[in-house]
């Protein structure tokens, strides 16, 4: 007879046999038992958890020949019924695999057609449809009829890992079963039982190790244990039985390629002592002996999770006895946080990376890198505040929503007198305004300082004689009521013209023939001229080009035919001058 691997020669017969699926088995049991049968069952879980062994069972038990009229949960697994199910030889339970079966053709011409016909000697006629996930759409929507009205005598059972891809009309037409990963105990418990019926003396940190290594999948471990088995020399006793070495960690290690527990253990202490040279040295001998960089980093970051949770007051009870002792004293919650998010970012880009060992090695040394624990700096401000008593402390400013506006108008206001009349006060407050305009808007400050200022009934009259300083300064006419209200605290207008007229009077403040603006100006009493001789020389918009020293200024009038220039000089400033060549650039040759 051929070798049985031991994933098969142990596989569950029966309901009780099942291993961390209680209450998956109490349902199905009641549902034989009650005949409350429906149509279609859906099984979803992890590899390894007894999807189909459990399918396998549920269609014995359905069409075991002695509970035909008792309706007994377990199956006999003596009728011929059963035996054929075991076997696989059954023509009432078809086991099909989705993945061989995509098309639609396939899908039709298998189940489909066949439905219609009375099972052949069992009372259903059952469908295991394994990895259901990968029937394209079309399959599953021809599948959509017949798994919500099937004839009475047949019973769907679908198997997945991946329970997303299922699409929705289908999970809403099946009785949906979660199988949950098997814990280590489980998993532990499971081997050491089987490694003793097959006479193989096997220590617990072996086991412990098989255990986990197999991440909670019956099948995994069992195909390790197999593989440990298959390493070790037999030996014939005086029964003609056969007799193996005892299995012991280190074997263990080597046989799966993983790392060893001084490694990890070493690796842990030397980040903790932040020497990167040691670190990358421990690196070198994994790589030397063989070891699995991609499980080495999986147990390094378990460990760190192990930790964590430590850290945390927490106890895991699947977690099992035996490991390594962690140095979780000589971490704190901070770093392990940290090493945790490290090692997760390595693990995704060792993934993709030709050369992945040097991203183990970079993220090594950015855990040996010194941190700042944030929980120390707490405490260490806390020290530093009670060692200053009752000294106060300065509070930052506050930002406000327009930082630039408010600026102005606490400047503005701080300079502006209580009270007073419009023409005293009203001219203290349009310079204390035009004062903050020029530190903080020097662009509306280069339009507004041109106009010339009139008072007239609590309304500041700006008179522009240039359109583009007029239209410039229209933008902001809002900007300024609320600079100038604020500066003399009350409400106040300002109107804006457009007046060539005005150009009379800034040239006679420029020529220095007027002082203050008031009857003298022909502008009435109130009237001030506001900038000063300084603030009018750095001006950019000034009347007059900067000529050669040692020249006179002499404007010649041109008369201008071009009715483009013409149009332009009306919102720009500007003056057209003939230029005439000097007779030293008239020389020049080229």
């Amino acid at each position: 007879m051929s070798y049985i691997i031991l994933a098969r020669k142990y596989r569950p017969q029966k309901f009780c046999d099942l291993t961390g699926q209680e209450t998956i088995s109490k349902i199905l049991q009641a549902a034989v038992e009650q005949g409350r049968i429906a149509p279609a069952y859906l099984f979803s879980g992890p590899r390894g958890t007894g999807k189909t062994t459990t399918a396998r069972i549920f269609a014995k038990s359905l069409n075991c020949r002695q509970n035909k009229e008792n309706q007994k949960p377990e199956p006999c697994d003596q009728c011929s019924s059963c035996q054929e199910i075991v076997r696989g030889s059954s023509l009432d339970v078809l086991e099909l695999d989705a993945a061989s079966h995509t098309q639609v053709e396939k899908i039709r011409e298998v189940i489909i057609n066949s439905v219609a016909f009375a099972p052949v000697r069992d009372r259903y006629k059952i469908f295991i449809i394994d990895e259901v996930h990968m029937l394209s759409h079309h399959s599953f929507n021809a599948l959509l009829k017949t798994l919500e009205e099937p004839p009475p005598h047949v019973v769907f059972i679908l198997a997945t890992t991946e329970y997303h891809k299922i699409p929705v009309t289908i999970l809403s037409r099946c009785q949906k079963f979660r199988f949950l990963p098997l814990t280590q105990a489980q998993v532990f418990a499971a081997l050491t039982k089987i490694a003793r019926l097959e006479n193989i003396s096997i220590s617990e940190d072996a086991v412990a190790l098989l255990t986990k290594s197999a991440a909670g999948s019956m099948r995994d471990a069992l195909s390790l244990l197999d593989q440990m088995i298959s390493h070790l020399p037999a030996k014939k006793d005086s029964a003609d039985t056969k007799s193996y070495s005892p299995i012991e960690r280190s074997q263990v290690e080597t046989v799966l390629g993983t790392g060893q527990e001084q490694f990890l253990t070493q690796f842990l202490q030397r980040v903790a002592a932040k020497d990167a040279k040691s670190v990358l040295e421990l690196i070198g001998d994994l790589r030397k002996e063989g070891q699995d960089i991609s499980y080495f980093l999986k147990e390094v970051r378990e460990s760190y999770r192990q930790m964590l949770i430590e850290k945390c007051g927490y106890r895991e009870t699947d977690l099992l006895p035996s490991g390594p002792k962690l140095p979780a004293d000589r971490f704190s919650l901070e770093q392990i946080l940290r090493a945790i998010q490290i090692l997760t970012k390595c693990a995704e880009q060792m993934r993709w990376n030709d050369l992945p060992h040097i991203v183990f090695e970079c993220a090594a040394v950015r855990l040996c890198q010194e941190t700042v624990d944030v929980q120390d700096m707490i405490t260490r401000l806390k020290k530093l505040e009670g060692s200053l008593g009752n000294h106060p402390i300065a509070q930052a400013p506050t930002v406000e929503k327009n930082p630039v506006d408010s600026e102005v108008v606490k400047k503005a206001a701080s300079a502006s007198p209580q009270n007073g009349s419009d023409g005293v006060d009203g001219n203290l407050g349009w310079k204390n305004v035009l004062a903050a305009l020029q530190e903080t808007k020097p662009f509306l400050f280069q339009a507004v300082e041109k106009a010339v200022a009139r008072w007239e009934n609590g309304v500041l009259e700006l008179a522009f004689y240039k359109p583009f300083l007029f239209s410039s300064a229209k933008k902001s006419v809002s900007t300024l009521e609320n600079l100038l209200s604020e500066a003399m605290k009350k409400k106040v207008s300002v109107r804006l013209k457009l007046d060539e007229s005005s150009r009379t009077v800034r040239d006679q403040k420029d020529s220095g023939k007027s002082g203050e603006v008031g009857e003298e100006s022909g502008l009435g009493e109130e009237t001030t001229a506001l900038p000063t001789d300084e603030e009018e020389s750095s001006s950019a918009f000034s009347d007059d080009f900067l000529e050669p020293a040692g020249q006179d200024k002499k404007k010649e009038n041109v008369h201008i035919e071009d009715e483009g220039l013409q149009k332009i000089l009306q919102f720009f400033p500007g003056e057209v001058r003939k230029v005439v060549p000097s007779p030293s650039a008239s020389n020049l040759k080229p």
